[in-house]
Parts: C-alpha cells; sequence; structure tokens
C-alpha cells in the first residue's frame, strides 16, 4: 500500500501596511536588513533627492525598532549655528544669554528609549558636529553649563539629499562622522526610476480623493515626466488635477502645467524601443548598470534581477 503524499503547504504572510508605497523591488531589497540594523543599535542614514519620503522611512525605521520612547525629528538645517548644542543636548539655566530660565532639556533626551531623527544632516555647523560624534561614541548627554553627564539610549536614524563624501572632499563634513553615521545606509530611489510609480500614484490618490477615479492613460502620462520634486510634487500635481476636475476623476488631458520632457530613444534598449509598457523598467536597468561602474552583477543585487535580465537590456 503506498503512502499518501503529505500535500504542500503554501505559506502566504498577508503584508503589513507600512505607511508608504514599497513593492519597488530595488528599495526592498536594500531594506530588507533595517531590522536586524536596529537590533544592533546600528545608525542608520537615509539618502535621496528632496521629496522621497525620507521621513516616512524614518518613521518606518522607528516602527522596525520596536522602541517604547517618542520618535523626534530635528531639521538641522533649520537651527541657527549659535543654538544647535543647546538645541539637542540641553542646557542649564541661566547657560547662556537668552537661556530658558528653567534650562532645557535637549532633543536627545526627549528621544531617550526612542529615536532621533536629525534631518538635513550635512546641514550641521561644521563646529557642532565634533560634539555630535562624541555623543554618537559615548550616548551621553551634558546640557550646556552642565557638569554632568547622562546617558541615553537612542536609535539614531540621520538623512540628506547631499553628497556627504563630495562634502568630506571639500572639507564641509567630518569624515569620521560620516563613518558614524552611515553604519547603514539606505538610498531611496527618484520617484521617476520606481518600478511601483502606478502604486504610488493610487495611493496619493486614495489620500487625496477616494472617492476620484483616475485612468490608466493619465498614470503613464504621469509616468513620463521627470519629477524633480519626487513624491512631494506628484502630490501636488495631483492635487491640482482634482481640482480642475471637480474632485470626480483624473484624466490624462488634467495636467495643464505638466512638463514631460521628449524621451530619448538612446535611454532604453532596441527591444524595448515601442513597447511603452516595457521601456520604464528598461530605463532604471541602464541607469543603475551606469550609476554601478557598469558591473553586471551590482546592477542585479540592487535591483533584485538575474544578471540574464540586466544583460539582455544593456547590450
Amino acid at each position: 500500500m503506498e503512502e499518501a503524499v503529505p500535500a504542500k503547504v503554501s505559506i502566504v504572510r498577508e503584508q503589513k501596511d507600512i505607511g508608504f508605497v514599497c513593492q519597488d523591488a530595488s528599495l526592498r531589497h536594500a531594506m530588507a536588513g533595517l531590522e536586524n540594523a536596529t537590533r544592533l543599535r546600528m545608525p542608520i542614514h537615509l539618502h535621496g533627492e528632496t521629496g522621497t519620503g525620507k521621513e516616512l522611512m524614518a518613521r518606518h525605521v522607528h516602527e522596525l525598532s520596536a522602541r517604547k520612547g517618542e520618535f523626534v525629528a530635528v531639521n538641522c538645517g533649520a537651527i541657527p549655528e549659535a543654538l544647535f548644542i543647546s538645541e539637542i543636548f540641553g542646557h542649564e539655566r541661566g547657560a547662556f544669554t537668552d537661556a530658558r530660565h528653567d534650562g532645557a532639556q535637549g532633543l536627545a533626551r526627549l528621544a531617550d528609549g526612542g529615536s532621533l531623527f536629525l534631518d538635513e544632516i550635512a546641514d550641521i555647523p561644521l563646529a557642532s558636529q565634533t560634539v555630535l560624534l562624541r555623543f554618537l561614541d559615548s550616548m551621553e548627554v551634558r546640557p550646556v553649563g552642565g557638569k554632568t553627564s547622562k546617558k541615553v539610549d537612542v536609535q539614531i536614524i540621520s538623512a540628506t539629499n547631499s553628497d556627504l563624501t563630495d562634502r568630506v572632499a571639500k572639507r564641509q563634513f567630518r569624515a569620521d562622522l560620516l563613518y558614524r553615521l552611515n553604519a547603514y545606509t539606505l538610498k531611496l530611489p527618484p520617484l521617476k526610476l520606481r518600478q511601483d510609480f502606478s502604486a504610488i500614484v493610487k495611493r496619493l490618490m486614495d489620500e487625496l480623493a477616494p472617492q476620484a477615479a483616475i485612468t490608466d492613460a493619465a498614470i503613464n502620462h504621469l509616468r513620463k515626466a521627470d519629477w524633480p520634486g519626487n513624491i512631494r510634487q506628484l502630490r501636488g500635481v495631483l492635487q491640482r488635477a482634482l481640482v480642475r476636475r471637480d474632485m470626480e476623476y483624473i484624466d490624462e488631458v488634467s495636467f495643464d502645467d505638466l512638463v514631460i520632457a521628449p524621451e530619448a530613444s538612446s535611454e532604453v534598449c532596441d527591444g524595448c524601443r515601442g513597447h511603452p509598457l516595457n521601456q520604464h523598467k528598461c530605463r532604471e536597468i541602464r541607469q543603475k548598470y551606469v550609476s554601478a561602474g557598469h558591473n553586471i552583477a551590482e546592477t542585479a543585487r540592487a535591483l533584485g534581477l538575474s544578471r540574464t535580465t540586466v544583460y539582455k537590456h544593456v547590450f
């Protein structure tokens, strides 16, 4: 008598809504180690153009860390140079002119047990970078005018749209601080290279006007734009289109202010030319191939593709 062969068990994991669209293969690949990085208390550095969703990603990192403390965000470029250290580390009563009479706790202590998000990290004054580096090494906070230090437990997350390596070369940013901050670096792709462009548009539509429809032709038209302002710019374009259409629908002629650059045929391979649905993916592969130094293996790894697929699109 033959033994019954047990049926294969199919396990389907329900994808949790993390607050933003993340169906892009290269982005998902880059995010794969985030949770383990937070377990190791590694500083997380986010790099991406303006409007690519760096703060949303930072909040996601905070959620992954499972920390019970606060998520504290600070725009480093918005703090006057003279006040940067006291804003981050606090100050004692009467520590300097115009100091608060009762002192200030500082953002680093406020984030104790949680996450400190240092946005626009490239704008930190050079003189203050030394103090920040010392803090990252010791995780001890001493307020301005104070005599004692307090140990804190903080997940550090930083972000910038600048090339910090270039700033280091120009002596505008400390190399040792960069090496401390970029223990785990996540690069957010620009909107024009996102594989999940359609899903991003639909997510924004659901947030802005759930009752309104958008046509496939409209999404394909949007895909042709350059998007220097990325998702933030896309949101504004959709809002203006909804106003023009009385919040009912959006079609391909709803975008009076959208500039569509002429498409260069050299941006895609011969096999994809004339096939609009394939051109976006092909363009992404070819651009990644160039940025990876014409390295087939690195391009395939970054995009989560096979080497054969990459080779087909670049040669």
